[in-house]
């Protein structure tokens, strides 16, 4: 039953090609990340003031390490966080920094099971390889299928067109 609630999300997102379509990470997911920093900052702060005076630098650690992880969930939870889709390429927006590739630069997507979460990987014309966290609410295997599946009618889309001109 979820591949198949999957596989029709998927289905209708490639039919709004050519765009633009934009994910957004789950507001679930956002919640519970950004519960969980402000948890770990909890525990940094309680543990380095009260419990363990001498690991300061472990419960600092711990500290900074959950405040990155509620600022990141809580620009998620904004809306300032997503993946966008058109036809001339896709963009990644983290933390108010946009990354922009075009389709015929990006090729060999591949889903990556990876922990905490999976990973879409491909390569980028003139650099190493990119990846694109499954933090939308797809799977890694998912995301994959819509990320080719937009790339290949946005392909065929430019060729067609570049037919139409040259006779």
């Amino acid at each position: 039953m979820g591949a198949s609630r999957s596989e029709s999300a998927v289905n209708a997102l490639l039919a709004q090609f050519p765009g633009p379509a934009v994910l957004r990470p789950p507001r679930g997911a956002a919640m519970r990340g950004f519960a969980t920093g402000v948890l770990l900052f909890g525990m940094g702060v309680w543990d380095g003031a009260i419990v363990a005076p001498g690991y300061a630098w472990i419960c600092v650690c711990l500290a900074l390490f959950g405040l990155l992880v509620a600022v990141r969930r809580e620009l998620q939870l904004a809306g300032r966080a997503f993946l966008g889709m058109d036809r001339a390429g896709f963009s990644i927006v983290e933390f108010a920094i946009e990354r922009r590739q075009v389709w015929r630069a990006a090729n060999d997507f591949a889903p990556r099971d990876s922990w905490p979460i999976g990973l879409v990987v491909h390569a980028r014309a003139g650099r190493s390889k990119g990846a694109i966290p499954a933090t939308y609410g797809f799977r890694a295997e998912d995301l994959f299928r819509l990320l080719t599946g937009w790339r290949q009618r946005a392909l065929a889309e430019a060729e067609a067109s570049a037919n139409v001109l040259d006779p």
